[in-house]
């Protein structure tokens, strides 16, 4: 392919060229504006930028980039073709601003396209036209008026057997590997060790970051029955536990076990036994379980919003207690079962707000409770976390 540039003109910048001769280092020194005639017919002028303008063509012969890809991934052959194209470019540079590029009025042209599967045309595409292109940097806009295909020829055909092969292709590489056949033996509590050593396990609201041992592999095999699959999975990773039910799974362990400080791991099953069989969802029940649990401990809620329950952190018969009260929507557990929402507290207040004019001077002593940077409510009041009546306490988590 040939390609050939006219109109280019380059303006530089600094005062300092790497290589050139005495007498042109004098004459920028001096006089800081200097035209040369380099070869290729490109203007140089000291300003204060870089700046590179032009026009590109080129036609020619033409073998797809992705051709290779293409063969040993698809079984595919592309033939070659022709192309032709032209487009302005305008390339600059300011240190004040960093590189600026653009790609304008592109005229791009493919003829002849042809992909081929054993012999039989796949696609045929004998032209493929774009018309008034554009790229343009650091906007990330690209685009063009036109594009079109002339005549273009698609075949397709049903392979009935073709996904089986898929998912045969997929089970002999993923079986190959050393993990998986790991992961069918003791299934993904292997990844708590790894993480308790290096510290990022979420210990009692994520105040800790490491727990004991018992929640390791080697502890969790002792209340294994047997492993069991999801469905056409040939892994088979996930546990069926001797306390009837299934799992634990690692992340059981961290959120219903280490999070909730825990220290028995057949408390940990019987947590997540129990919100299975309820259909509740494992990593969000602990992740609020535990979250009110360090709001009591701190002080910020107490009995009169829980209804009476003492949260403490590894407090087994509490937590199953209300696992029980979330499902059913029981006092205390109907404001976790608000999920996120759960989030705004109300200490000391009626009820969660409804409107702005809940939180005024009015209601002295109230505290929003809140974890991220802005609260809101789920009637849609929200504002953010800075409180302007100074009688309106905010505990940030």
């Amino acid at each position: 392919m040939a390609a050939r540039g006219r109109d280019c003109r380059c303006y530089v910048a600094a005062a300092r060229l790497a290589e050139t001769d005495g007498a042109a280092l004098a004459a920028l020194t001096e006089a800081r504006q200097l035209d040369a005639h380099l070869p290729g017919d490109i203007d140089v002028q000291v300003a204060d930028r870089l700046r590179v303008v032009g026009q590109l063509e080129g036609s020619g012969p033409y073998l797809p980039l992705l051709y290779l890809y293409l063969q040993d991934q698809l079984a595919v052959t592309v033939e070659q073709g022709t192309a032709d194209f032209t487009f302005d470019y305008d390339l600059a540079w300011r240190s004040e601003t960093g590189l600026k590029a653009s790609v304008e009025n592109l005229a791009f042209v493919l003829r002849d396209i042809a992909v081929k599967q054993a012999g039989a045309s796949v696609v045929s595409l004998p032209e493929v036209r774009i018309d008034g292109g554009y790229f343009r940097y650091p906007e990330q806009a690209a685009g063009g008026d036109v594009l079109a295909l002339r005549a273009p020829e698609v075949a397709v055909w049903r392979d009935p057997d073709g996904m089986l092969k898929v998912v045969e292709e997929l089970k002999d590489y993923l079986m190959s590997s050393k993990i998986t056949p790991i992961l069918g033996n003791v299934g993904t509590p292997l990844l708590y060790e790894v993480s308790n050593a290096f510290g990022g396990i979420r210990t009692k609201n994520s105040q800790l970051n490491a727990w004991t041992d018992d929640y390791n592999a080697s502890e969790v095999e002792k209340y294994v029955e047997k492993m069991v699959s999801c469905s056409s999975c040939f892994v088979h990773c996930r546990h069926r536990n001797t306390l009837d039910g299934e799992g634990p799974e690692y992340t059981a362990l961290s959120l219903l076990g280490t999070n909730l400080g825990l220290e028995k791991l057949t408390d940990c099953i019987k947590l997540q036994n129990q919100v299975n069989q309820l259909g509740l969802d494992v990593s969000s029940t602990g992740t609020y379980m535990a979250w009110a649990t360090e709001l009591y401990e701190r002080g910020m809620i107490d009995d009169k919003l829980t209804g009476g329950l003492k949260l403490e952190f590894g407090d087994y018969e509490t937590y199953a207690q209300l696992i029980d009260m979330i499902n059913e929507r029981k006092g205390f557990g109907d404001i976790l079962a608000e999920g996120q929402w759960a989030e705004v507290l109300i200490i000391n207040g009626p009820q969660i707000p409804v409107d702005g004019s809940d939180i005024t001077g009015e209601h002295a002593g109230v505290v929003l409770v809140y974890k991220n940077d802005t609260w809101a409510s789920p009637a849609g009041w929200s504002g953010r976390s800075s409180a302007r009546d100074s009688r309106i306490s905010i505990a940030r988590m």
